[in-house]
């Protein structure tokens, strides 16, 4: 017979609070739960996370349109006066599960010994925690597995694939979008990714190249490369780069920031905030079960999440294939 009972699933992960009970999370727990969540992932803590407290809510972007100054006339109210636009895009949640099984036989021949079940589940929330990031990133309702010509898939397991059509992340939702800016390249050593980077800002919109906040979401082997490609220039530009990993790269002021999840061949050039990820904080569950029968303990981790952009019109994508010659 399965017994319920209270246990950590994240002991001592952030400072002494436990962040999972068997059941639903209580709404403390819940902050600590996503505050992990922030801290094991790349963009997390830079992106429109949204706390939500419904199944359904909006991912909100607010823009001034350009030239709404008029002459001051006295005892005259101003015509063809613009107002400040709010942009709203829905965002639905959707339930997600991880399920974990650690067996007796493991615990007692791991290193860890009777702490190995506290081990596994800081690996568990740090696995939960990296794979909602890749769902919003890569995820994909339409994607399948049995096309030679859908070269993205192709060779994706059937585990991956039933992962990846969850629901749809941002990169499909761009390019599903009608006023999508898309960019599609050939990449060669004579173009590099500099130039890669450059044809990506020249398809933002004037308007949005503005303040400091737009960043390029890439691959790590693309700062890595273009670390290198800095390296030949006659400056210590490209010596600080190599040497001093503390300083951010960037590109004309645009930071480059390094996302595992983030397919090789694919840069995203936007504003972190425009990229809305939802949690449902009503209704985080981690729970666990003893099978004796099975000599196993069973954890389950379950959240509703999805995503959404906030302004499709701020958001430059852009894939490249290898030149021949490469």
């Amino acid at each position: 017979m399965m017994a319920t009972k209270n246990t950590e699933i994240v002991k001592d992960a952030i400072s002494t609070v436990d962040i999972a009970t068997s059941g639903k999370l209580s709404p403390e727990q819940a902050k600590v739960f996503i505050d992990y969540m922030h801290k094991e992932t790349e963009i997390f803590d830079m992106i429109q996370f949204k706390r939500m407290k419904q199944l359904h809510g909006i991912a909100y972007d607010i823009s001034m349109a350009r030239r709404m100054l008029r002459k001051g006339l006295e005892g005259t109210e101003p015509t063809n006066y613009s107002s400040i636009k709010t942009g709203q895009n829905e965002i639905d949640l959707i339930e997600t599960i991880l399920a974990t099984d650690i067996t007796d036989q493991f615990k007692i021949e791991n290193v860890e010994g009777p702490k190995a079940a506290d081990h596994i589940m800081r690996l568990v929330a740090q696995q939960y925690s990296n794979d909602l990031q890749d769902l919003a990133i890569n995820g994909n309702t339409d994607a399948q597995n049995t096309d030679p010509a859908a070269a993205d898939y192709f060779n994706v397991t059937d585990a991956e694939l039933e992962f990846l059509k969850i629901y749809d992340g941002w990169l499909k939702l761009i390019k599903e979008n009608e006023g999508k800016h898309m960019v599609e390249e050939t990449f060669s050593p004579d173009v590099g990714y500099k130039g890669l980077l450059k044809t990506a800002l020249k398809a933002m919109p004037e308007r949005w190249k503005k303040g400091g906040d737009l960043l390029y979401l890439v691959p790590y082997e693309v700062i890595e490369d273009y670390v290198y490609e800095l390296t030949g220039r006659v400056s210590t530009m490209g010596d600080n780069a190599l040497l001093n990993d503390k300083n951010p790269i960037t590109f004309m002021g645009r930071k480059l920031v390094g996302v595992s999840a983030m397919p090789s061949n694919t840069a995203l050039l936007t504003s972190p905030s425009n990229l809305a990820f939802g949690i449902y904080t009503e209704n985080i569950k981690t729970e666990y079960e003893r099978n004796a029968r099975k000599r196993q303990d069973e954890y389950t981790t379950t959240s509703f999440t999805g995503v959404q952009i906030a302004n499709y019109d701020a958001a430059v994508l852009m894939t490249w294939e290898e030149s021949s010659g490469s």
